[in-house]
C-alpha cells in the first residue's frame, strides 16, 4: 500500500484520502451507509491521529476480497515453514478480513476505486454446452474504450478463421454507453476486406438500455468448417433528438507507472465501415491513438488519475474491436451436418419476377449457410381497362389503348367503323368558275360537272385525249369532280 492508502486491520477499513492508482479486484456486496468515519481515522507511530485518514462523511462499501477465505478446516490443515510463513491444504485459504472471512469495509470516499463493473447473472439449472470456443482478439488488459461518433451509418466488424469444426451459438460485443441499439449480422464465406460478403447466415436487433458487455443467444447453431472464415458485423446506434448518431468502440491503453502495455492488431482481423466503404483497422491505428490521446487530455482534469499515469501520446496504445463469437465443438454438438439433413429458412426473392420472365427465390440452410434456389413463375400482364383514344366514324377505323398495372406495358386495338353513321355527302358548287388569268395554268380549279360543258366544248366520241386532260386538272387543282354520265361511242 502506498502512504495514502490506509487498511486498519484492527476493523479491516480501507480509505486512500488522495488520488491512488488501483492495483487490485475485488467484488462489493453490499453497503453500510452508516458506517462511522472513525473507523478509518488512523494514528501514526509518534500516536498523532492523521488529519487525512479520515473520510468527509460516514458510509462503506462491504467488500469481499479475491484473496480467499480461512474455515475451521482450513486451519486444521495449517503447516509453517521454516521462514515462518502459513500454508493450508486448501489452496484458497488465506487468512485475513472481518473474522478471516476475506470481507472489509471501504470508505464511499476512497479515491482508488477505479473501473467499476456490474455483472447480471440468470440462474440456470443447467449449461448447454461444457466446452466454449471463443473468438477474440481484444486480448489486451484493459478498462478503457473510446467513443468514435459520427452522423452517417458505420460499422464495425471482427473477421475470425474456424479453428476446429464447430457449431456458431453466441456473439457478444461492448456498449460504452446507455440506450444503444445494436443491429448485428453474421456472414459465412467471407471475401478478403469486405466482412459483409459471402453467405448471410443471421441478423438480428438488440437494445441496451445500459453500457458493458453483453451476450446474444443467435436464433440459429450454425456450421462452420475448420479454416473457414466468418464474420461478426455491428451497426451501434443511439438517438439524439430525432437525429441517429453511430458509433464505434475501441480499447485504448497506456503506460501504467513500469507497467508497458502493447495492443496487436493484424491485418484481417477488425475493419471499420464508413462513407460506404471497408478499412482495415490497421491502416486507422494511429488515428485511433490520436483520437484517445485527446480524449483523455480533454478529461484529465476530472479525472486526477490520468493526469498522473500519463505523459505523452508515444505511451498509447489500442487493440481490435470488442467483438467476440462463441462456438461449441462439433463433436460436442453431436449432430453430424450433411447435404442430407440441410434446414432451410423461409427464403426471400433474390430475383423479383417480371409479366414475362421467371423470378428466383432462395433459400439458405439455417445450419450451415448452404443455399439453395427455386424458380418463381411470371406474373404474367395485368391489364387495365381499355381508354378510347380516336373514336371511329363511318369511313375510318378508331384506337384504343390498355395499361399494365405491373409493367407499365402499353398495349393498342382498332375499333372498326362505325356502320351506323350516315357518311357525309360532298357539297355540288353550280356557279360559274371564275377564270384565273394565272400563268400557272395548275392552280386553276374545275368545279364544273360533265353535264354543264358547253357543246361545243363537250368531248367527243373517240376523244380520249380531251378526257384526260380534263381529269389531269381537275386533279391538280385539289378537287374531284364527280361524273355521273357515261360517255357512248
Amino acid at each position: 500500500m502506498m502512504s495514502e492508502a490506509i487498511l486498519l486491520k484492527t476493523n479491516w477499513s480501507h480509505y486512500c484520502y488522495s488520488p491512488t492508482a488501483s492495483n487490485h479486484e475485488v467484488t462489493i456486496v453490499g453497503y453500510d451507509d452508516n458506517y462511522p468515519k472513525e473507523n478509518f481515522s488512523y494514528t501514526n507511530s509518534s500516536g498523532k491521529v492523521v488529519t487525512q485518514s479520515m473520510p468527509p462523511a460516514d458510509g462503506a462499501f462491504i467488500v469481499k476480497n479475491s484473496l480467499g477465505s480461512l474455515t475451521e478446516e482450513d486451519k486444521a490443515t495449517a503447516t509453517t515453514d521454516k521462514y515462518g510463513r502459513v500454508s493450508y491444504a486448501n489452496p484458497n485459504a488465506n487468512s485475513g478480513g472481518v473474522d478471516d472471512t476475506g470481507y472489509f469495509y471501504l470508505s464511499y470516499y476512497d479515491q482508488s476505486i477505479d473501473s467499476p463493473t456490474s455483472f447480471i447473472f440468470d440462474k440456470t439449472d443447467s449449461v448447454k454446452y461444457t466446452t466454449q470456443n471463443y473468438d477474440q482478439y481484444n486480448m489486451m488488459f484493459s478498462s478503457l474504450y473510446a467513443n468514435e461518433d459520427y452522423s452517417s451509418e458505420t460499422k464495425t466488424a471482427n473477421v475470425f478463421d474456424a479453428e476446429e469444426d464447430e457449431y456458431l451459438y453466441q456473439i457478444s460485443y461492448y456498449t460504452n454507453k446507455p440506450d444503444t441499439t445494436v443491429n448485428y449480422e453474421i456472414y459465412k464465406n467471407v471475401e478478403n476486406g469486405n466482412p459483409s460478403s459471402g453467405v448471410l447466415l443471421e441478423k438480428g436487433v438488440q437494445s441496451h438500455q445500459y453500457g458493458g458487455w453483453h451476450k446474444v443467444d443467435l436464433s440459429g447453431e450454425y456450421f462452420l468448417k475448420q479454416g473457414e472464415k466468418y464474420s461478426v458485423v455491428l451497426t451501434m446506434s443511439r438517438k439524439s433528438g430525432n437525429e441517429e448518431n453511430y458509433t464505434s468502440i475501441f480499447p485504448f491503453m497506456f503506460n501504467l507507472y513500469t507497467t508497458k502495455m502493447c495492443g496487436v492488431i493484424n491485418e484481417g482481423e477488425s475493419y471499420f465501415y464508413n462513407d460506404g466503404k471497408w478499412n482495415d483497422v490497421v491502416n486507422r491505428k494511429e488515428s485511433m491513438i490520436d483520437y484517445a490521446y485527446e480524449y483523455c487530455n480533454t478529461v484529465k482534469e476530472y479525472e486526477p488519475l490520468l493526469a498522473m499515469t500519463f505523459d505523452g501520446k508515444d505511451g498509447f496504445t489500442v487493440d481490435n474491436y470488442p467483438i467476440k463469437a462463441i462456438s461449441v465443438p462439433a463433436s460436442e454438438h453431436g449432430e453430424v451436418h450433411d447435404d442430407n439433413n440441410h434446414v432451410w429458412n423461409d427464403g426471400v426473392i433474390t430475383t423479383p419476377p417480371t409479366c414475362i420472365t421467371d423470378g428466383i427465390k432462395t433459400f439458405t440452410c439455417t445450419v450451415c449457410g448452404a443455399t439453395k434456389t427455386e424458380f418463381i413463375s411470371a406474373l404474367g400482364h395485368k391489364w387495365g381497362e381499355w381508354t378510347v383514344t380516336k373514336e371511329a366514324t363511318a369511313t375510318q377505323q378508331g384506337e384504343k389503348i390498355r395499361i399494365c398495372e405491373n409493367c407499365g406495358k402499353k398495349e393498342t386495338d382498332t375499333i372498326p367503323v362505325n356502320a351506323t353513321e350516315t357518311p357525309t355527302t360532298p357539297t355540288q358548287n353550280n356557279s360559274t368558275p371564275t377564270q384565273n388569268n394565272s400563268t400557272n395554268n395548275n392552280t386553276a380549279v374545275n368545279t364544273q360537272t360533265a353535264n354543264e360543258v358547253s357543246s361545243s366544248n363537250a368531248p367527243k366520241t373517240g376523244d380520249e385525249n380531251y378526257l384526260i386532260v380534263l381529269l389531269t386538272l381537275v386533279l391538280a387543282g385539289m378537287g374531284i369532280v364527280t361524273f355521273r354520265k357515261k360517255y357512248q361511242k
